[in-house]
């Protein structure tokens, strides 16, 4: 069996979502557990506060059992579906993945 593996999305938009946008957004990503019936270790999704990202907006962090979850959502059409989304507002994202060992956790979980 393979570690358990963080998944890291930052999303920037050219252009602030309007209030229905973002909650459809938001809405998205809180449904993937339902939708792609599988059990995240964690799903959070939460919206800069600080004004220090660099225009990067939102972050979603994603824990999964093993690399081959990671890859399985990423297959699922609900998550297809969730990037085509972002695509036609102009959404930039960056990824990364890492595994959660010994090494990798500090604190906490």
């Amino acid at each position: 069996m393979s570690d358990p593996v963080q998944h890291i999305v930052l999303f920037r938009f050219p252009r602030e979502l309007s209030a229905d946008e973002e909650a459809e957004f938001l809405a998205r990503i809180r449904a993937f557990p339902r939708e792609v019936d599988m059990a995240f270790r964690a799903l959070r999704v939460g919206r800069d506060v600080s004004g220090r990202a660099a225009g990067w907006r939102y972050a979603m962090l994603q824990e999964f059992d093993s690399e081959a979850d990671l890859r399985a959502y990423q297959a699922h059409p609900a998550h297809g579906a969730f990037v085509a989304w972002n695509a036609e507002r102009g959404c930039e994202t960056l990824a990364f993945d890492y595994p959660l060992t010994a090494e990798t956790v500090v604190a906490g979980g």
